[in-house]
């Protein structure tokens, strides 16, 4: 089963879905679970009212606010990403059901977390029913993802493991230097001050199962076993989306209440920047654990396509996390850089911000999850129109800060993806 050279490949445009070669039967279609379709119902309302409704919420202001970050980044990137995914599944696309499986394990850590780390209130009910239809869709969907990996991985990419083990060991390592000394100490308790918890949720998951079955996933992307390395493709999902859903509730954390040492705003970068290094990984292993792509000869899947999608999607978010701190006041500018908006307003910058930047990301986002030919044309015209907006903020508020190389570097790979996929023939 090793790839063959073709003199001519067909474009994905014009090829029958999910690579599937010319001449062949369409491939089968995977039926969007009803479990899938309850999570999503129940988290969007979860969520929503997490989000909208913050009186309903009790406990310490900064993990109110971080409950409050992390449920927007379920609204605005997960669940749109659930429901692009399990559309791709639908039209018999296996990386959209990898993706589904990875974004469902999202759904259940942080079901763990509004369950265990929220006090009890009154979306209790709202966030059981989350976490049992997470459990339950997590195991049906790594059991079906299991059943439909390829034969073998053609390519392997040890690099992949050694990332996946690192990172890994970087967390538990991360983890256990706050626990053991706390252990070792004669008040262990001391280590939740702060939280208003009596347990840590976050240690009990991660040390537990998360880490462990990332670190067997690893050793299966080393081996090139196609079943492992189609759930690491699923586990690199939830490690992206989580990075970017730790940075946001940070930042929502730490504007909540600064004094807090719950949340930290110099983690925010950190893990924005891990979101963004951990797509490479995911789109190596979500290109090559296609089971008919992995197979067929007359045509080969480039990745540009999941790298645009993933980078237009955490730039959809970040601007929208963005623009709701303005909007509400939640992210504070100070009074100098504050006079220098738009006729001093920040809710008409969060309005322009949504515009200029969430809006075009969005679009790009679900183009290039969906395949749709028009992909490097919208990348290219996010990348200037993100370049330019970075710009414009330059000159009304008159500071340089981490985030303006870092955007401005941005647009530029959506330009040069773009280009890329656009000269190749494939979105």
């Amino acid at each position: 089963m090793t790839r063959q050279s073709s003199p001519g490949l067909v474009r994905e445009h014009d090829a029958p879905p999910s690579g599937q070669p010319v001449g062949s039967p369409p491939p089968p279609r995977l039926a969007v679970g009803p479990l899938t379709v309850a999570l999503g119902a129940v988290t969007l309302v979860a969520s929503a009212g997490t989000v909208l409704l913050p009186d309903v919420l009790s406990g310490p202001a900064a993990m109110i606010g971080s409950a409050r970050g992390t449920a927007l980044v379920i609204l605005v990137v997960g669940l749109p990403l659930l429901a692009a995914s399990a559309m791709a599944a639908a039209r018999g696309s296996r990386r959209g059901e990898i993706v589904v499986t990875g974004v469902t394990a999202y759904l259940l850590y942080n079901a763990v977390m509004f369950v265990l780390a929220t006090p009890f209130n009154g979306f209790f009910l709202l966030y059981e029913a989350m976490l049992g239809l997470a459990i339950l869709s997590l195991v049906t969907g790594s059991l079906r993802v299991w059943r439909r990996a390829p034969e073998r991985v053609v390519t392997p990419a040890r690099w992949v493991a050694v990332y996946i083990w690192v990172v890994a060991a970087l967390n538990a390592a991360a983890w256990l230097a706050k626990v053991l000394p706390a252990l070792a100490g004669s008040h262990p308790t001391d280590l939740l001050d702060g939280t208003g918890l009596t347990t840590n949720p976050v240690f009990v998951q991660d040390l537990a199962f998360w880490l462990p079955v990332m670190f067997w996933l690893g050793a299966g992307v080393w081996r090139a076993d196609p079943r492992r390395w189609a759930l690491a493709a699923a586990g690199s999902v939830f490690w992206v989306v989580e990075a970017l859903g730790v940075a946001i509730d940070q930042a929502w954390g730490h504007a909540a209440d600064p004094a807090s040492s719950v949340a930290s705003d110099a983690l925010v970068p950190v893990f924005l920047v891990l979101a963004l290094v951990g797509i490479a990984p995911a789109a190596v292993l979500l290109h090559r654990a296609d089971p008919v792509a992995a197979s067929s000869g007359t045509w080969r899947p480039q990745p540009h396509r999941s790298v645009l999608g993933w980078v237009a999607a955490l730039n959809a978010v970040a601007a929208v996390g963005g623009a709701w701190g303005l909007a509400s006041g939640s992210l504070d500018l100070g009074a100098t850089i504050e006079a220098r908006l738009p006729a001093g307003s920040p809710v008409l910058a969060a309005v322009a911000l949504a515009l200029a930047v969430a809006l075009p990301n969005t679009a790009l986002a679900v183009l290039a999850l969906l395949g749709d030919r028009r992909t490097p044309l919208a990348a290219v015209v996010t990348g200037v129109v993100l370049v330019g907006w970075i710009v414009v903020e330059l000159a009304f508020i008159r500071g340089l800060s981490f985030f303006h190389p870092l955007y401005t570097a941005i647009g530029g790979l959506l330009i040069w993806l773009g280009r890329s996929a656009a000269v190749r023939g494939a979105p």
